[in-house]
């Protein structure tokens, strides 16, 4: 038990790495104990250790049924209920997933009766104490259910969400304090923490910039950079200082640190940036809940009369919104816009894009600037595109969809610039890191137990069982998500050359339209296939970015879709010149057996692919290869990238 215990502070503070190694070993000495059971899957989850996950319980029926839960995030609610075997877990089911608000009611006071006792009965009672349908908070209670420890941080977050919304903002305090004493690597609760603590004034503040220092160094600089903002928003400039410095020891850049206290130094641009998120995410809620939309720029000018009213600084006269035909409108992002919003909050180190797709509602973004590149000549699968480059950070307000859950987007494409997400580039290459570091580990044994499988020619070009081949390939890549990122946007820009204004390229156009039945999701899914296939022929990165494709092989969206067309294009050319692919067996299935390839054969495919696609391809990489290393060798799986 003591065991268990300390593995699961690990994976509280987010040492994942630790903890399944902490994990492993309670279960050598007590190998039924379900409670390590349940921690090692849960890591395994965060490490993105699936397929292993999949396989080591595969004939577990102690612990088929949570497997089966948990890797069912987007299935039915019948399907999630078959799942939940026995009771209580039957009747917490139903709780959360089936039924009207009172019958979902009725089986929660159930599952809290079988078992009063329990943490995971205490957490399913979080729903029913709010006194109206909260589905949502109940869903995540489940994830937590199988730890029944009372340790854990969620329910107190919960907690403190309820007391939230009921007005007492001092319970709220308490429990966010409890559950990030608990995890204090969780920044979802250290925002929530931080949140409260503002609304309370001075005496929250105080409370919450005291518990921040006490645990900043668990928190790698972050909790002190929160609580040097607590003690600039008291306006206590020396305590400021000191626990802004102290965030650079801790391992906040100077970058952040000097925007940190640009912000704090002009607290009028920094009222601003609060009034405009809460104004924005206001405006998003209304437009899901409603379907109503204003203008963009209706938008644009709420946006200029809020900056006037936070700052006491009068605008001058608005720029023009440029229209785009069947695309959107945007107001101008680059340096040299002619929108004095955009202008002024630059000066700020401050991206603002303002714009409305096609059939959506106006929306933001904005974004603290690492770095522009001057707007140069880049020329990508042999076209040249004229752009800005702009190197973002944190995101202070996101976009519509990403707001709507539509996902993280690491980087964008506008007319005249680009953008790349530094920050996201950041925690994708640490995600890798992470799992590079596990499955060190194990290199040999997940090596050398793939079975490839035998089949006729047809068999062999499918690619809806790629056996883990995006963990080999990612595993021996020599990471530059930011570099990849960079040549996928630019060559979105390309095909927005060759395809837009539409009435400039009727022809072209039309060809497209036909060949893809009309549908606006499978020309989305053209541009996403164009756009990586560039960064496999163009970028620095080609084995990376063929590990990203397979990483979504049997997923949904314009991405999956565009990405399995480049995995079957790339088999199909191995298929037709094997004598090019000597380490590939011809006689088994292609796709599990694509991390053999070099990064030369790869970008050869790739090439291949491009010109049998029309899509031309540089002599050279846009991007030169870096140099080689340890990391990327296979032979060698016990190195770390640099």
């Amino acid at each position: 038990m003591a065991a268990v215990a300390r593995a699961d502070a690990l994976r509280r503070r987010g040492a994942f790495d630790e903890a399944l190694a902490a994990y492993e070993e309670a279960l050598r000495q007590d190998p039924a104990s379900v409670r390590a059971h349940v921690g090692l899957q849960t890591v395994m989850e965060e490490l993105g250790l699936v397929f292993e996950m999949r396989r080591l319980y595969a004939d577990n029926p102690t612990h088929r049924a949570y497997v089966r839960a948990r890797l069912l995030p987007h299935g039915s609610r019948r399907e999630r209920l078959v799942a939940m075997e026995s009771e209580p877990w039957r009747s917490l089911g139903r709780g959360l997933w089936e039924g009207s608000t009172r019958r979902r009611r009725a089986d929660l006071e159930r599952a809290v009766r079988l078992d009063p006792g329990s943490s995971w009965a205490q957490l399913a009672a979080v729903p029913l104490a709010s006194g109206r349908d909260a589905r949502g908070r109940a869903q995540v209670a489940l994830e937590a259910a199988a730890w029944s420890d009372p340790g854990h941080p969620l329910p107190h977050l919960w907690r403190s969400a309820l007391e939230d919304r009921r007005g007492r903002l001092d319970a709220a305090l308490v429990h966010a304090l409890a559950a990030w004493e608990r995890a204090p690597a969780d920044q979802r609760i250290a925002r929530r923490l931080f949140d409260v603590a503002q609304r309370m004034g001075r005496q929250g503040m105080t409370r919450a910039a005291r518990a921040l220092e006490q645990r900043a160094g668990a928190l790698g600089g972050v909790a002190a950079w929160q609580a040097a903002e607590l003690h600039a928003r008291m306006g206590d400039k020396a305590r400021a200082d000191e626990w802004f410095e102290r965030a650079r020891t801790l391992g906040v850049t100077a970058a952040e640190v000097s925007i940190a206290r640009a912000r704090r130094e002009a607290p009028a641009v920094a009222n601003f940036v609060r009034a405009f998120r809460r104004g924005v995410e206001g405006r998003y809620r209304h437009y899901a809940a409603t379907g109503e939309a204003d203008s963009l720029a209706k938008f644009r000018d709420w946006a200029r009369g809020l900056f006037r009213t936070t700052t006491g600084v009068a605008l001058a006269p608005r720029g023009k919104i440029k229209s785009f035909a069947f695309i959107g409108e945007l107001v101008d992002p680059s340096v040299d816009s002619d929108e004095p919003l955009v202008r002024a909050l630059a000066q700020h180190n401050l991206l603002l894009i303002l714009g409305r797709r096609r059939g959506g509602p106006p929306e933001a973004l904005l974004a603290e600037i690492e770095r522009r590149t001057p707007r140069r000549d880049w020329t990508v699968r042999g076209d040249t595109v004229s752009c800005e480059v702009a190197w973002i950070g944190r995101r202070l307000v996101d976009g519509y969809l990403e707001w709507a859950g539509g996902g993280d987007l690491a980087g964008l494409a506008l007319p005249g610039i680009v953008l790349v997400d530094l920050h996201a580039s950041a925690l994708w290459e640490g995600e890798q890191r992470r799992r590079r570091a596990i499955l060190a580990r194990t290199h040999a044994r997940w090596r050398g137990q793939l079975a490839l499988v035998r089949g006729q020619r047809d068999d062999v070009r499918a690619v809806d069982d790629p056996a883990g081949v995006a963990d080999r390939l990612l595993y021996t890549a020599a990471l530059g998500f930011a570099d990849e990122v960079l040549v996928h946007e630019l060559a979105h820009l390309v095909d927005a050359q060759r395809h837009l204004p539409v009435p400039r390229h009727p022809l072209r156009n039309l060809r497209l339209a036909v060949e893809r039945g009309f549908s606006q999701r499978e020309i989305l899914s053209f541009l996403e296939r164009n756009a990586q296939l560039a960064a496999m022929t163009d970028g620095r990165t080609p084995r990376q970015a063929l590990g990203v494709c397979c990483s979504f092989l049997g997923g949904e969206g314009e991405h999956a879709r565009g990405y399995a067309e480049i995995v079957r294009g790339i088999v199909s050319v191995i298929v037709r010149h094997p004598e090019r692919f000597p380490a590939i067996d011809s006689s088994r299935v292609i796709v599990q057996q694509l991390d053999r390839l070099t990064d030369r054969q790869i970008r050869s495919a790739a090439q291949a692919l491009a010109r049998r696609w029309g899509l031309g391809a540089n002599a050279q990489p846009m991007l030169q290869p870096r140099a080689p290393s340890a990391e990327a060798n296979p032979s060698a799986p016990g190195t770390r990238p640099s």
